[in-house]
């Protein structure tokens, strides 16, 4: 806290600052968080689907939608659809309350984007996710999540 100068009142410098935080500048925050964690759930991905018996290839290809050999492809491509879902949850932090602790926001997106993939998008489409065990999947989101709440705007 610090006086106002104009008004001689109290300001709380963390209420002020969340309110003068541009929605350009969450976005971009989220955007870049999100690449962070896209490489912290292809960390846990990855080695999934090596235990599941795939080859390297064969594990980051599960990232490629459209069931060709793009290994390469395919990772970049989840770190941009990571970062768009992380540039939405830095927009709707606004909308989280305050006393609910960053990681905690952060688990319950990567578990509602968990549902969002396991139960809307993968079963319409080629994409190799879907010959990962649930749980895998699960597990990955979480870490999605805490990892792009760790760092949340206030």
């Amino acid at each position: 806290m610090n006086w106002d100068g104009e008004k001689n009142t109290m300001v709380d410098n963390k209420a002020s600052t969340r309110l003068h935080i541009s929605l350009g500048d969450r976005a971009a925050s989220g955007l870049l968080q999100g690449i962070l964690a896209g490489a912290f759930i292809a960390a846990v991905l990855f080695p999934a689907g090596l235990l599941a018996g795939n080859t390297w290839r064969q594990a980051l290809n599960v990232f490629y939608p459209f069931g060709q050999d793009a290994p390469l492809q395919g990772l970049l491509l989840h770190l941009g659809v990571s970062a768009v879902y992380g540039s939405i949850f830095g927009l709707v932090q606004p909308l989280i309350p305050q006393r609910l602790p960053g990681w905690l926001a952060g688990l319950g997106y990567g578990v509602l984007l968990f549902a969002l993939a396991e139960w809307v998008l993968l079963p319409q489409s080629q994409f190799g996710m879907s010959a990962l065990p649930p749980l895998a999947l699960l597990l990955g989101h979480g870490v999605y999540g805490l990892v792009l709440g760790f760092r949340r705007q206030e």
